[in-house]
């Protein structure tokens, strides 16, 4: 059957039409309780459990899952327009009462494929971690970078160009007072911040680098660290006032990784 172009939907990556689709009642759901006695979700002091994916642009609060049966088991039930065994990627996100919503960082997207009938998925624990945890602590962790090849290589001005550490603790997203990296006053090259942190001791702090230009469209630009194969960094948090985390160049590219012009 022809489907003109305007009859397609672009939802996520793939091409729906906008006839013919078959309704699906999707039931996800998640044990929180390991998250709950870790402290990390706290429904009474109105955290909430939403659910993001490539229905509604991973993103919004709408789509909530709630505790029906006081068991610590989430659950909320989608209804999805989608033509049979299309995959759609989703993930849960907990939105905090205060500070920067908490993402599943260290799993890989979840996969649904849909069957033009309803399902339920089976239950998952948050991040798929099951194991309980030390109660998460607030700390200081300072993260610094060195952009002194960005600079000699043209990709980075100092007077135009803010560099910016996104994580976990900051929603991934730039925000001024946590995300932002200072300028040494004695190394140009150098910029710094004194992040605030939490999370449970000795847990892995996801991070990356990256640039950013206020007011120039197609930003950001993240680095792809040479050391951890182009993914994020870690470091583990000691849950203290006075971390420093170690001292990197953008990409992982010292100086004398350039290739001087005349050797090229």
């Amino acid at each position: 059957m022809f489907v003109s172009f305007l009859n397609l939907v672009l939802c996520g990556t793939f091409l729906l039409p906008l006839t013919g689709q078959a309704q699906n009642d999707v039931t996800f759901q998640v044990n929180m309780s390991v998250k709950m006695l870790e402290g990390v979700f706290v429904p009474e002091n109105g955290d909430r459990l939403v659910l993001h994916g490539d229905y509604n642009g991973w993103s919004g609060t709408n789509d909530q899952l709630e505790d029906s049966e006081a068991d610590s088991i989430y659950n909320i039930t989608v209804n999805l327009d989608a033509v049979g065994d299309q995959q759609m990627a989703f993930k849960y996100a907990i939105f905090r009462q205060s500070g920067f919503p908490i993402y599943e960082n260290f799993i890989a997207n979840r996969i649904l494929t849909m069957n033009g009938s309803p399902q339920t998925r089976p239950v998952v624990f948050f991040d798929d971690d099951q194991v309980i945890s030390s109660p998460a602590e607030t700390g200081k962790i300072k993260f610094f970078v060195d952009m002194q090849v960005m600079r000699e290589l043209g990709l980075f001005q100092a007077d135009s160009d803010i560099p910016h550490v996104l994580a976990p603790f900051n929603g991934w997203g730039y925000v001024a007072d946590n995300a932002e990296l200072q300028q040494n006053a004695f190394d140009a090259d150098l910029f710094a911040i004194n992040a605030t942190v939490m999370a449970s001791p000795d847990a892995p702090v996801l991070h990356r680098f990256a640039m950013a230009t206020p007011g120039v469209t197609g930003q950001p630009r993240y680095e792809f660290p040479l050391t951890t194969g182009g993914i994020r960094r870690e470091v583990a948090f000691a849950a203290t006032a006075n971390q420093n985390a170690q001292i990197v160049y953008f990409n992982d590219v010292p100086p004398q990784g350039i290739v001087p012009a005349s050797q090229t």
